[in-house]
């Protein structure tokens, strides 16, 4: 996205797209992507879908996008509480640390589980 965006109005090439894609990095201290991608789901209005990252797979998004838009946006996201088995791991994770599970620990977890059949299986050889 353009340094100058107007956060009043979308850019013209949006006219002539059938989608728009709202792309914005994840996990960095820098809010201004984040910013802006909420801005564009506002600003189309709905009239375009929108097809977005998992970054913006947030309550925060929820949040601050207008509410009868936020089901006009398509997103791909890796970890979902109610895909298979989640919903045991998601009850296990939050007997054990008294807290919900999100989407990046649950592929942190699986990360680790990875890694140490990779070392297992490495240290076996």
């Amino acid at each position: 996205m353009r340094p100058n965006f107007d956060r009043t109005q979308l850019p013209e090439e949006v006219a002539a797209a059938d989608a728009i894609a709202v792309l914005p990095d994840g996990g960095t201290g820098d809010r201004t992507a984040l910013t802006k991608a909420i801005d564009v789901i506002n600003l189309n209005n709905g009239e375009k879908p929108v097809l977005a990252a998992n970054t913006l797979y947030l309550q925060e998004v929820i949040n601050l996008a207008k509410p009868a838009l936020v089901n006009k946006v398509f997103m791909a996201v890796d970890w979902h509480p109610e895909m298979c088995e989640a919903k045991d791991f998601a009850a296990q994770v939050n007997q054990y640390w008294g807290g919900d599970l999100n989407r990046r620990a649950a592929l942190a977890y699986e990360a680790v589980q990875v890694l140490g059949f990779i070392l297992n299986t490495a240290e076996s050889a």
